[in-house]
């Protein structure tokens, strides 16, 4: 970033320095030489610092893990309650899980309306996905900090869910 007298630059726009207008591509094709001519310097790049949204409120603000309620205009706590993140990411387990389960649904369906046996493999997948979403449920659980659920998320530590065959 090129900088005149405290005013940022900017490539490809025409800029004025005392009673002399330059074109736009100036800065692109003038030497160092050019610029510290006319005071023009460079200074780095303002760092803009990241955060995950689905985690944070912004830099250095965590979103709550846990559900905590929500207080009136003089502080007394109300009948709701703000969602946590651990409550949202163990429903989301939940969904999943569901729609795993949701592609075998039809067996446990013929079963209750015919007496039609579930197929052992599928019995076992239906219990491995129920038993995965437990174990899922219960690493998000075990998180103490937010950071340390981001980590367990983005990071794709957790229980993998199993395979249909």
């Amino acid at each position: 970033m090129y900088v005149h007298e405290g005013r940022k630059l900017r490539y490809d726009v025409p800029l004025t320095i005392g009673d002399v207008t330059y074109p736009a591509n100036w800065l692109r094709l003038s030497t160092p030489e050019q610029r510290q001519e006319l005071g023009i310097t460079e200074a780095p790049d303002p760092v803009t610092p990241r955060y995950d949204r689905q985690f944070f409120w912004g830099v250095n603000n965590p979103k709550a893990l846990e559900d905590t309620p929500v207080l009136d205009n003089e502080g007394n706590a109300t009948d709701d309650v703000q969602t946590g993140l651990k409550t949202l990411w163990i429903q989301k387990q939940k969904d999943i899980a569901a729609t795993i389960l949701l592609l075998t649904d039809w067996y446990v369906t013929r079963k209750s309306e015919t007496g039609a046996a579930i197929p052992d493999e599928v019995s076992t997948f239906r219990s491995s996905t129920r038993a995965a979403c437990e174990q899922r449920e219960s690493e998000i659980r075990a998180c103490t900090t937010t950071e340390e659920l981001a980590s367990l998320v983005r990071e794709g530590r957790l229980t993998e869910w199993p395979v249909s065959s």
